[in-house]
């Protein structure tokens, strides 16, 4: 429900405490303004009730006028006063009656009104039908019809002044419910104020209190080295949009580490390795975790033709590599030349575009990297993705120091063979050494010995070689065995 409502008042924090605020300020405004109309109001009925008390007086006060008239006074401008004050105190009644109408029933309490507009239209009717005429003919000249008429208006007036107690009593019971009324009124605002309030200070605990404590237990558990936490979403809001925010960041930061740690698995792997077969491998497996990669390919230059003849792949399909070709000037010439990386997507702009035999195989993008070495370059590697159409920067630069990690690896390995071959076989001729072929004779003798078998030497001399070497000299001696060696290596097997 809290979130409902969060989400109808809006999407952000500024638009959903603005009205919140709006609507206390509103009840609170309504609540000042029912206050002083109903003060106003009640006032003005508590005026009708004195004045209700005025009017009994005047009922009496002009019988006792028209008899001073009557007996020679100056009071007949008097009774002319009373009489038109009471026609306008019915008059004013009226209207009175005819607005509080329209307000009772919607604020006050409206049981009296009926009944109060009874009563006045009683003694107003009975006023103009009975009273006031009387009291006009107790002022006229002839004094035996006055007198009649005073002693007729003196009989009434009882009855009159009984009726205006009867409004009275009506007003004082109206102005005691519309007071009851107005207090439920006023209270029914301040509850609703209330429940404003509560509902704000609930949606501040909720929406940004516990949110923003939540996000901050998260940060403490990253930074502890937990990078899988994260925060639930749970509005739209500013605040919903940081938890976003966070996640996204935090997701980062653990794909990051991943590939740091990957990285660092690579960097140990590779670094550990000697045979050039083992690392390119290496360099196929880690390079793709780290790159977050589908399928990679490492292609040598070959300086004497100055082509990549060579390559090896991981993850491409045979289809694929059947047809990988590098020609002259291509994608892999540029970055090998250029000796920077070389982004390949179908952005609108991108100068190579994926061919067509890529997309085929569910490719994005790829990245093509040189591998140079403190010895030269060496060739290229390519990393392919087929999630997303492009490479980040920050995996662009892992990947960078990977290649150069993965070139300085090859390189040794090469150095590491060549050493090694050299400290078996003979330079001159391409045989085995004499050390090799020492250790490799008794190797062969124990395993004779072990397997009680026999094993054949065969020992071969060359002919008039001292004149070789008398006649032509020491280069054309070793000539012949340079020779001599080449054919005896076509002759044996790799066993032999």
């Amino acid at each position: 429900m809290i979130s409902r409502i969060q989400n109808w008042l809006g999407r952000t924090l500024t638009r959903k405490f603005t009205l919140l605020l709006a609507g206390f300020l509103v009840l609170q405004a309504l609540q000042l303004g029912v206050g002083v109309f109903g003060i106003l109001h009640l006032g003005e009925e508590g005026a009708f009730i004195n004045e209700a008390g005025r009017q009994r007086y005047r009922t009496l006060l002009v019988a006792v006028r028209a008899e001073e008239a009557l007996a020679g006074g100056e009071s007949g401008a008097e009774v002319a006063r009373l009489l038109g004050e009471m026609d306008t105190y019915f008059g004013r009644f009226r209207d009175f009656l005819d607005s509080d109408r329209k307000i009772e029933g919607r604020i006050f309490h409206d049981a009296h009104h009926d009944e109060l507009r009874a009563a006045v239209a009683q003694a107003e009717e009975f006023w103009h039908r009975e009273l006031r005429p009387l009291a006009v003919v107790s002022q006229e000249t002839r004094p035996v019809a006055a007198r009649a008429a005073l002693v007729r208006y003196k009989a009434l007036a009882p009855a009159q002044v009984a009726r205006l107690e009867t409004i009275v009593t009506t007003l004082e019971h109206d102005v005691r419910d519309n007071t009851f009324g107005l207090a439920r009124f006023s209270a029914m605002l301040l509850a609703a104020s209330l429940t404003l309030g509560a509902l704000g200070l609930l949606m501040a605990h909720r929406i940004v209190t516990r949110p923003l404590r939540q996000l901050i237990d998260a940060a403490n558990e990253i930074a502890a080295g937990a990078y899988e936490r994260r925060v639930k979403v749970g509005s739209r809001d500013e605040v919903g949009v940081l938890a976003s925010t966070f996640n996204r960041m935090a997701e980062a930061v653990n794909t990051k580490t991943a590939r740091i740690t990957a990285f660092n698995r690579a960097a140990g792997s590779i670094t550990s390795s000697l045979g050039v077969r083992e690392i390119l491998d290496q360099i196929m497996y880690h390079g793709m975790d780290v790159g977050g990669a589908k399928a990679a390919c490492l292609a040598f230059y070959d300086e004497q033709t100055g082509r990549f003849n060579d390559w090896v792949t991981h993850g491409l399909s045979d289809h694929f590599v059947q047809n990988l070709s590098f020609r002259p000037g291509g994608l892999a010439d540029e970055t090998f030349a250029s000796g920077t990386y070389i982004l390949s997507n179908d952005f609108p702009g991108t100068k190579h575009q994926l061919s067509k035999l890529a997309r085929d195989e569910g490719i994005r993008s790829f990245i093509c990297l040189p591998l140079i070495s403190h010895a030269g370059r060496l060739g290229v590697i390519y990393f392919y993705r087929s999630d997303r159409d492009t490479f980040l920067p920050d995996e662009i630069d892992l990947l960078k120091t990977f290649a150069h990690l993965a070139a300085g690896a090859l390189e040794n390995a090469r150095l590491y063979a060549r050493v090694e071959q050299e400290a078996r076989i003979d330079a001159l001729t391409g045989l085995l050494n004499r050390r090799t072929f020492d250790r490799r004779l008794a190797a062969e003798h124990s395993r004779a010995s072990r397997f009680n078998k026999p094993f054949a030497l065969a020992l071969l001399d060359i002919d008039h070689f001292k004149r070789v070497n008398d006649t032509h000299g020491h280069p054309a001696g070793d000539a012949v065995l340079a020779q001599l060696g080449q054919i005896f290596t076509r002759q044996f097997r790799e066993v032999d």
